[in-house]
This record gives structure tokens, sequence and C-alpha cells, in this order.
């Protein structure tokens, strides 16, 4: 396995340098490497990305956040009340002891 000076030498990023960059977890950040978003090199079982090309998706990726349904035609509705047989709304109303 390379070490941090040798990674930082070949120009190439481990899985934990990328969740560091992101501030992610490691399930997202290997599904982001899987993603096939950006150039991954497999080394065996672990995998190295190289700087430049992560430095380039990073920089083509940044702008405003898209939501799902957060189109012109999004209805949000501010009389949603909530299930009265929900088991959180009956805890809540205190029909429900824990």
């Amino acid at each position: 396995m390379l070490s941090d000076m040798e990674a930082q030498f070949l120009g190439v990023y481990r899985v934990k340098d990328i969740q560091e960059i992101l501030q992610i977890g490691q399930v997202a950040a290997y599904r982001l490497i899987h993603s096939g978003d950006f150039p991954v090199i497999a080394v065996g079982r672990s995998y190295r990305i190289p700087r430049k090309e992560f430095h380039e998706w990073l920089h083509r990726n940044r702008g405003p956040v898209k939501y799902r349904g957060s189109g012109p035609n999004t209805v949000v509705s501010s009389a949603v009340r909530p299930d009265s047989s929900c088991l959180l709304s009956r805890i809540k109303n205190g029909e429900i002891r824990i």
C-alpha cells in the first residue's frame, strides 16, 4: 500500500482522501468512485484517484444544488397534517406511553 508521501508524489488520492476532501462517509466515497464520473485506478482491492481528473470533476460539479421535485411546477402544501394512525403522532399525543 502507498504511504501518504508516495501518494502525494504520484499525484493520486486514496479513498480516505476523497472522504476528507468532500466530508463524506466511506460508503458514499465508494459509491462515488464506482459511479464512473471520473477515472479510478484499481490496484488489487485498493483504489487510487488521479488528482488532476478529480479536481476537474469537482470544478465541473460546482453550482447550485438541484433537488428532485424543486422545479417551477413544484407544489408545497403548508396544510400537511400528520396521519393520526402514525405511531410517532400517537406517542406525541399521549395515546401511547413509552
